[in-house]
């Protein structure tokens, strides 16, 4: 979805391991280009597991150019929209942080 809305176009291959004839290897392989998507430290897409609303929210603020500044977070944290099941210690807490607040 991600690809096609943002009118790119796919390409003839990818990096990801699990991707080789997969019918959004092209478009995937496009996003990863742009930087947009990574995979696993596995060399993985893992095309066909549902996505989680970390792994969204990191590709959103990709698109937006949108990087967290930890520091700048930290230091307001008092004042920032947070959420309860998402700890300082999950790997997209910065990245929730960053999109939850303007």
């Amino acid at each position: 979805m991600v690809a096609r809305f943002a009118k790119l176009e796919g390409r003839d291959t990818s990096d990801f391991t699990d991707l080789s004839g997969h019918w959004a290897e092209g478009e995937v392989a496009a996003l990863a280009e742009k930087g947009w998507v990574g995979g696993y430290a596995d060399g993985t897409f893992q095309p066909n597991q549902p996505i989680t609303r970390a792994e969204v929210t990191k590709i959103v603020n990709r698109m937006l150019d949108r990087t967290p500044d930890k520091a700048a977070l930290d230091a307001l944290s008092g004042d920032l929209i947070t959420f309860s099941d998402v700890s300082k210690t999950h790997w997209a807490y910065y990245e929730i942080l960053e999109a939850a607040n303007g």
